[in-house]
């Protein structure tokens, strides 16, 4: 059995985290406008993970 311990590097520049910032606005005013579907759900979950909903309010606008 190999020993080895292997580390996971991710490199995130500032426009990844603006492109994923801008995505979710989308999606939030979609969610607004349309209400909650399982296609944006899906997308939420995989830009901020599976319980995003504990976490973040989505489907309200900024006041």
């Amino acid at each position: 059995m190999n020993n080895k311990i292997r580390f996971l590097t991710l490199e995130i520049s500032a426009r990844d985290l603006d492109n994923v910032k801008n995505a979710v606005n989308i999606i939030n005013n979609h969610v607004c406008e349309n209400g909650m579907d399982e296609y944006s759900d899906s997308i939420l979950k995989a830009l901020l993970g599976d319980n995003y909903s504990e976490e973040y309010l989505i489907g309200f606008r900024k006041v």
